[in-house]
């Protein structure tokens, strides 16, 4: 828009001049909207992400990336980030009209999660020996709210697991009552969803099964399958008795 601006002096004497006009043009300062785009990226799927603000047709745009790198579109209201995978991240964008006015910094917090669930162990119940417990480990995870799934199969057996109950997110044990533990080992592992609702899931466990009978007098043999899971595996094994 254009204003016109008029000055006129008065001296001491109340003497007033001629008026001076000046035609003042004023342009609109950028208003720009805020960024749309990830505000959760979640590993491994860091490339390609693309943000984008809405301003002037005529305007430039420049923009910063935090922990990421700007792939294509640097200049325009639209551009695709690379990031590499730490926090904290975020992504700024400031617009520039073509009259050289620049608008507020629009600015968009990034968090890149990386979350890994480690199943720990899986055992008959320490009180309860008729039951199985199975243990696990949520790892690099600060901002996780989802629930757990816990799954099984008979050991030994092609059959596909199958989901046998959940947990909310702060529970690291579930007990599994539906086991015949003098009959049968067992195979688990347990899923969870990241930010991005993509799962992932722990190894697969198995318990171990115990069997025995008399040879004669007081003598007894016993002997159980191994357990399966822990990287360095499972030696050596300890046998305990109770009266």
């Amino acid at each position: 828009s254009d204003l016109l601006i008029s000055v006129i002096e008065i001296t001491s004497d109340s003497c007033v001049s001629q008026p001076v006009d000046s035609l003042v043009r004023v342009w609109p300062r950028p208003k720009t909207t805020p960024i749309v785009g990830d505000s959760n990226v979640c590993y491994p799927d860091l490339q390609n992400h693309v943000y984008s603000v809405t301003g002037f047709g005529t305007s430039s745009f420049i923009w910063r990336v935090v922990n990421g790198t700007i792939v294509s579109g640097q200049g325009t209201n639209n551009v695709v980030v690379d990031f590499n995978g730490l926090n904290p991240a975020w992504v700024r964008a400031v617009e520039i009209s073509d009259r050289g006015c620049a608008g507020d910094t629009m600015a968009l917090n990034v968090f890149i999660d990386n979350p890994r669930i480690k199943l720990t162990k899986v055992t008959v119940g320490l009180q309860n020996d008729q039951v199985n417990e199975v243990y696990w480990e949520l790892i690099n995870a600060p901002r996780y709210n989802a629930p757990f799934f816990i799954y099984r199969r008979v050991a030994g057996s092609t059959d596909t697991f199958t989901m046998i109950g959940q947990t909310d997110s702060a529970a690291r044990m579930f007990t599994d009552v539906n086991v015949q533990v003098n009959q049968q080992a067992y195979e688990y592992y347990v899923e969870a969803v990241n930010l991005c609702d993509n799962p992932f899931r722990t190894e697969v466990h198995r318990t171990m099964l115990l069997r025995g009978n008399k040879v004669a007098g007081y003598d007894s043999r016993i002997w159980w399958t191994r357990y399966q899971g822990w990287v360095t595996g499972a030696f050596p094994y300890e046998v305990m008795r109770r009266q």
